[in-house]
């Protein structure tokens, strides 16, 4: 019988799927971005060089006008090759649809310290999302080179900073959830932020910083 090392890899195994994304049915190879999440997925997308040529020169345009094209054209063309697609959990609705919600209200943000949300899709029959990928890991997985602790903790509060400049907090305060992509913190995973009045942000924000700070110290030790 294969051990549970073998069965763990076995479950993240790269694997061919379909999802429809923007009316269209995309093919892509998968993988689920850890052993714990089933629903998050990194996906790249099988597409001809021809389709790879066209995205590549599309990518070069100016925002505006690739948000004109996109309208025309089938996602295959304007997507980016890696991206995450995000399937909502068995009895998550609610969490579900505060995350597109969220990722609405929180639009400015997007690209610079979380993903950009890239519109509605559909995934085993399920109503799921597709985000743009982060290519970065948790810091502790990274080494203590990737980004000094003081550094990690800086950017940490001013990510949750930016959320209360928007009425809201960032209430899920894993250490996992914060990813470090070339020196420069982001987060992920909007389904637990939540309106607070503004005496509950500040106290949101500090209690956050130092509930995360010691993981990264014990997890570090452990890495």
């Amino acid at each position: 019988m294969p051990g549970p090392d073998i069965m763990m890899d076995k479950a993240t195994a790269a694997r061919v799927i379909q999802f429809t994304f923007a009316g269209s049915p995309l093919r892509a190879r998968a993988e689920r971005v850890d052993r714990v999440h089933a629903n998050v997925l990194y996906i790249t997308l099988i597409r001809s060089k021809f389709m790879e040529c066209i995205a590549a020169g599309l990518s070069l345009l100016p925002g505006f006008l690739l948000r004109i094209l996109q309208h025309q054209l089938p996602p295959q063309f304007y997507l980016p090759g890696r991206l995450v697609l995000k399937t909502r959990k068995p009895d998550w609705d609610d969490e579900f649809i505060n995350e597109k919600v969220m990722y609405k209200r929180l639009k400015p943000l997007q690209g610079r310290i979380m993903p950009c949300f890239l519109g509605d899709a559909e995934f085993n029959n399920e109503p799921s999302i597709v985000l743009s990928r982060l290519e970065g890991l948790p810091l502790y997985k990274q080494g203590p080179t990737a980004l000094p602790a003081e550094d990690f903790e800086r950017q940490l509060e001013v990510i949750l900073q930016a959320f209360t400049k928007f009425g809201v907090i960032y209430d899920d305060p894993k250490l996992d959830n914060f990813l470090v992509v070339k020196g420069k913190v982001m987060v992920v995973d909007l389904e637990s932020v939540c309106e607070e009045d503004e005496q509950d942000q500040k106290l949101a924000v500090q209690s956050h910083r130092l509930h995360i700070m010691p993981q990264l110290e014990i997890l570090s030790a452990v890495f």
